[in-house]
C-alpha cells in the first residue's frame, strides 16, 4: 500500500492584488511556501495560480526554484486560464494531463499520475463564482464517469454541500454584506447543492466528511473578513472508493490567516 498526501490550495489571484497595478505580494508568496514545506504534500494543486502578465516572471522563477527542490514534477501554466489557472506538483511521474475539458467559464484540468506504477487521475475543477449550480453539475456529469477507478478531485468549487449545516438566512446576510443585492440570489443558488449531489451520486467520497463530524469553513480567512456570517466549506478534496483515506482536514493557523482568503485542504490516502 502507498500513501499519498494531497493539499489543495487557493492562492489568491496569484499572489497579487485584486486591482491596478497588480503587484506581487511577496509576504504572502513568502508565507505560502513556508507552508507548503510544513506540510510537504506528496501532490500540491495550486488554483488561482496563473499570474498576471507582468507578475508571471518573477512569480514563477520564485516557485519553480523552490518547487523544484521540493517536486520534480508539474503542469504548465496556461494563458488562456488567466487568474483562474490550476497546477498541479507532485513528486510522482505525471504521465499525462488535459486542458481541453474546459468550456467556457468552468476551469479543469486532468492529470495522470505513475504512482509506483500504479496510475492514479487528478481532476482539479475551479468554476467561475458566478457559474449556476446547474451548470457546474451538468458539466460534471458529462466529464465523470461513475464508479471511475483510483480518481482524486479536488479544487475551489464555488459550491457548498449540503452534508453541513448551513442558516440561509446568516448565510444571505453574510453575502449581502460583500456581494449587495446579488447576494441573496447567490445563496439562493448555492443551497440548491446540485454540484455536490451530483458527485455523490457518482460514488465520490468527500474525503473531509468521512474523518471530520464537526462542520469547518475554507472561506474567507481573516484576511478577507473576520465577519464569518458567509463562512462556508467550498474547496474540497473528493476521491473515488477504492482510496482509503486515512486523515483529512482543512489547515488553519498564522500563515493561512494571512495568504489567502481560502483555507487549504489536505487528504492523506492509501491507495
Amino acid at each position: 500500500m502507498e500513501k499519498i498526501k494531497i493539499m489543495n490550495y487557493n492562492i489568491l489571484n496569484g499572489f497579487c492584488g485584486d486591482k491596478p497595478p497588480y503587484m506581487l505580494n511577496k509576504k504572502k508568496m513568502k508565507g505560502a511556501i513556508k507552508l507548503i514545506k510544513e506540510i510537504n504534500p506528496d501532490i500540491l494543486i495550486l488554483t488561482e495560480s496563473y499570474f498576471w502578465p507582468f507578475a508571471k516572471k518573477i512569480d514563477f522563477e520564485n516557485i519553480e526554484e523552490i518547487f523544484n527542490k521540493l517536486y520534480n514534477e508539474y503542469t504548465f501554466l496556461a494563458k488562456e486560464y488567466f487568474r483562474w489557472a490550476p497546477i498541479v506538483f507532485s513528486k510522482f511521474n505525471i504521465k499525462d494531463f488535459d486542458l481541453s475539458l474546459s468550456e467556457f467559464n468552468l476551469k479543469f484540468l486532468r492529470v495522470k499520475l505513475d504512482v509506483k506504477g500504479k496510475f492514479i487521475t487528478i481532476d482539479v475543477f475551479h468554476p467561475h463564482p458566478e457559474t449556476s449550480e446547474e451548470e457546474k453539475s451538468n458539466f460534471l456529469n458529462k466529464v465523470l464517469k461513475k464508479g471511475k477507478e483510483k480518481c482524486i478531485l479536488t479544487g475551489d468549487f464555488n459550491a457548498i454541500s449540503l452534508a453541513d449545516s448551513y442558516d440561509e438566512k446568516k448565510l444571505i446576510n453574510g453575502y449581502v454584506s460583500f456581494m449587495g443585492k446579488k447576494g441573496k440570489a447567490k445563496v439562493k443558488n448555492m443551497l440548491k447543492g446540485l454540484t455536490i449531489k451530483e458527485l455523490l451520486n457518482k460514488g465520490f467520497i468527500d474525503t473531509y466528511k468521512i474523518k471530520n463530524n464537526k462542520f469547518d469553513f475554507t472561506i474567507p480567512t481573516d484576511l478577507m473578513s473576520k465577519n464569518k456570517n458567509g463562512a462556508i466549506r467550498m474547496d474540497y478534496i473528493f476521491c473515488t472508493k477504492d482510496f482509503n483515506v486515512l486523515d483529512s482536514g482543512i489547515i488553519k493557523n498564522n500563515l493561512t490567516e494571512m495568504v489567502s482568503d481560502h483555507y487549504p485542504v489536505y487528504t492523506v490516502l492509501e491507495v
